[in-house]
Order: structure tokens, then C-alpha cells, then sequence
């Protein structure tokens, strides 16, 4: 049985792939939820006898925290040291390209606007100096998870709490369950490739937030909108991916959030 270590896997990805697969591969699942030292030390604690290594970990653009924004780099360099033979698996951003123009599919130049698309563009450097990786350039990916901008949605919509959202990046949310079918089917059977990994869904968070609001039919949620003098737009299209595993992305529109509430 191959063996695949997860990190983060408390966030939306790592969390689903580490349960869908339990029972395919031997998954060791480390979490970040006890903070970065608990997981760095849970790093250096294991030995290099990994098939596969999935980096799920980042400091997100929307992280109030930009001092952490090199962990997006730092991280892949650590996994990099400490398991030379394993394959490295990075999920990177769909913001690495530029915001300008129409779609962006996986030839187009990476332009990153934001500090936080340039750091995960480091990364992507920094995984492409294996010998053995696949890239993911990820949209939002939501679903349920231990902990992320997804869930903190949830929370406030249940207690009508406060919770600020960006409303001047569009991204694509994307379902965990569709992120982990892919990853899983992709890593064995192709190498040294990068794909984008996102739903057709174009959106900003606040946006996002709206539509999972509308879902369960709560009027008076408590969002706020965060505004800035820039917007950018960071549509991309998984026409690669969708082709090569003949699947389609879900939509917002054919999910049941009550499902998640469970």
C-alpha cells in the first residue's frame, strides 16, 4: 500500500483527501490546528519513506497575517529537504496568473499581483526542483473541514456574527470532494505537469458568501464588505483536467450547504 502524507489536513483539501482515501492508501494526516511549531515538529518527527507528499498548507490571501505569506515557499523547501524520495505534490492558486483578460488555462504567463500569488509562485519553484511533482493551481476550495474562510461563513451565519469579507478578488470556489477526486486520480499517472483545479464558478468572498446565505435561506446575515481601490478578477478554466479525467467541477447552484451543517 502507498504511503502519502497529507498536510494541511485540517484545511478543506487535505481534510477530504485524508478521508476519502483511508482505506486505498496508508494516509498519515498532519494538521495545523495546534499551530505551526506543533506541525513543524510533527515534520521533522517522521522519516523519508513517503510515495507521496501532498503540500495542502498556505497562509491564505485572505490571512490578515501577510508576515506569514513566505510559509507558502518556506514550507515546500522544508518538504523538499526532508523527503528527497518522495513525489511532491504542491496546490498552488489560481491567483500566480494575471488578473487581466479572459480565462486563464495553464499555458498562460504567471503574473502574479499580490504578494500572496507571488509567494505561491516560489512555491511552485521550489516543488519544480524535484525530479517528480504535479502542480495544482487551485480555485477557493470550500466544503467540510476542521477550519477555513468556508467554515467561518457557516459559523457566523448560525450565530448572525460579524465577519468581514473581501468583495474586490473574484475567485472560484471549488468543492473539496471534486479537488480530491481529481488530485488522487491525477498524481499516479502523470508528472512534472502543473493543471488548474477550479469550478466554473467565478466569484469574491463576500459574493460567496451571499450564496451560501440564499442556500439556507438566512436573510439577515452579518457580513462585511471589504472593499479596496484595486479589483481583480483571477478566472481560470480547468479544461485540462476536466478532459484528461472526463469529469465536470460542481457548481454552487447544485449544492446542498445542509449537508455541510451536519
Amino acid at each position: 500500500m502507498e504511503r502519502i502524507l497529507v498536510l494541511d489536513a485540517s484545511e478543506s483539501l487535505g481534510f477530504r483527501f485524508s478521508k476519502d482515501y483511508t482505506d486505498k492508501y496508508e494516509i498519515m494526516p498532519l494538521s495545523s490546528e495546534h499551530g505551526l511549531y506543533s506541525l513543524l515538529k510533527s515534520i521533522e518527527n517522521l522519516n523519508d519513506d513517503f510515495d507521496f507528499v501532498i503540500n495542502n498548507f498556505e497562509i491564505s490571501y485572505y490571512n490578515r497575517n501577510t508576515d506569514l505569506f513566505d510559509l507558502n515557499f518556506k514550507m515546500q523547501d522544508i518538504i523538499n529537504e526532508k523527503f528527497r524520495s518522495a513525489k511532491k505534490i504542491y496546490i498552488s492558486t489560481q491567483m500566480v496568473y494575471s488578473s487581466s483578460g479572459d480565462k486563464k488555462s495553464e499555458s498562460d504567463k504567471t503574473e502574479p499581483e499580490t504578494y500572496y500569488g507571488r509567494t505561491k509562485l516560489m512555491g511552485e519553484a521550489e516543488a519544480k526542483k524535484d525530479n517528480d511533482y504535479i502542480i495544482f493551481r487551485s480555485g477557493l476550495i470550500y466544503g467540510k473541514c476542521i477550519k477555513n474562510i468556508y467554515t467561518d461563513i457557516l459559523v457566523s451565519l448560525r450565530g448572525r456574527t460579524p465577519l468581514k469579507l473581501d468583495n474586490s478578488i473574484r475567485i472560484n470556489p471549488t468543492l473539496n470532494r471534486d479537488a480530491s477526486m481529481a488530485v488522487e486520480a491525477i498524481i499516479k499517472y502523470s508528472d512534472n505537469d502543473v493543471y488548474n483545479l477550479a469550478s466554473p464558478d467565478n466569484m469574491t468572498l463576500y459574493d460567496f458568501g451571499r450564496t451560501i446565505a440564499g442556500t439556507l435561506n438566512v436573510d439577515n446575515y452579518n457580513f462585511i464588505k471589504i472593499n479596496s481601490s484595486n479589483c481583480y478578477n483571477y478566472d481560470v478554466s480547468s479544461e485540462k483536467i476536466e478532459k484528461t479525467l472526463n469529469f465536470k467541477f460542481s457548481t454552487l447552484n447544485l449544492m446542498n450547504f445542509m449537508t455541510f451543517l451536519r
